[in-house]
């Protein structure tokens, strides 16, 4: 039987995650690429303590479908209003 939720995901892979989610959304607001890029500077600068694991933590299906919600979310409320 499977569990009731999926395991948490990796400290760096949420990391990464949150900073192409910020990068996403300036983008999806309009900002230049600079704006985007400083968006998701202190998340990458989180992420930077355990990068070194991101090769093989990439891999695991919890931290890949960690990282699709968090596409997801940029993309939600905009199909939530149509």
């Amino acid at each position: 039987m499977l569990a009731d939720q999926i395991p948490a995901p990796s400290q760096e892979v949420k990391a990464l995650t949150s900073a192409l989610a910020d990068v996403l959304s300036s983008l999806k607001k309009g900002d230049g690429a600079l704006a985007a890029a400083q968006a998701a500077l202190p998340d990458l600068l989180a992420a930077a303590s355990s990068i070194a694991n991101i090769g093989a933590n990439i891999k695991l299906p919890h931290n890949q479908a960690y990282i699709a919600w968090g596409i997801a979310q940029v993309y939600e409320a905009e199909g939530a209003n149509a």
